[in-house]
């Protein structure tokens, strides 16, 4: 860390802390009171910076001609992410996993298809709302064409994109004592045939979509 940050750092806590998160649910929700962003020292010095941000994010946002009828989705997925991020992030595994544990079962009662750190794998990247929202710009989006892209996102896309990356830095994660969910899998060989897997129905569902 710089020497600026030294000190100021806590363990197992991101700059800023969860609050900063928020800054996404400000801008798709366009309420109107903002959320009190980086409100700890030495990071409320920024909180002017991010809040600019947010206000023209809101602005462009409600330019694009789609975006009510991708806000729901755009909305839930970021109230979801914090939560998960703000877990991950946990110093205690067992006081991460069974949080993560508890937060999959309630906002995915039903999924049969994955599991409890699949599933929390595939909300913590946000990658869902990068696609709702290049559908937004789109005039003639339907609720069709957007549930489908929605479904191919949230989870393969994400999924697919959280586990190559945890992959890829499971020597580094298994070092440094970072949370990784390839290790959460009874060996690297399952690990390896259940990526594949995933890979694949993320180009199933992603070839399937136009364009």
């Amino acid at each position: 860390l710089p020497p600026l940050l030294r000190g100021a750092w806590r363990e197992g806590e991101q700059p800023g802390g969860p609050p900063i998160h928020t800054a996404l649910i400000d801008a798709v929700a366009r309420r109107t009171t903002l959320s009190d962003h980086y409100r700890h020292p030495p990071w409320h010095e920024d909180a002017v910076y991010l809040r600019a941000l947010v206000l023209a994010c809101r602005l462009w946002i409600s330019e694009l001609p789609a975006f009510s009828r991708v806000q729901p989705l755009a909305l839930l997925e970021a109230e979801r992410g914090p939560e998960v991020l703000d877990a991950n992030h946990s110093v205690d595994p067992q006081v991460r996993d069974e949080r993560l544990r508890i937060w999959a079962a309630r906002h995915f009662p039903a999924e049969r298809r994955l599991m409890w750190f699949e599933i929390s794998a595939s909300t913590s990247g946000a990658l869902a709302n990068h696609a709702l929202l290049a559908l937004a710009a789109d005039a003639e989006a339907t609720s069709r064409s957007i549930a489908d892209a929605y479904a191919a996102y949230m989870p393969w896309v994400a999924l697919s994109t959280a586990m190559l990356d945890s992959y890829a830095d499971l020597v580094e994660d298994l070092r440094g004592g970072g949370h990784s969910y390839i290790s959460h899998y009874d060996s690297l060989d399952v690990a390896r045939r259940r990526i594949r897997q995933i890979v694949a129905k993320t180009m199933r569902s992603v070839l399937s979509l136009p364009e």
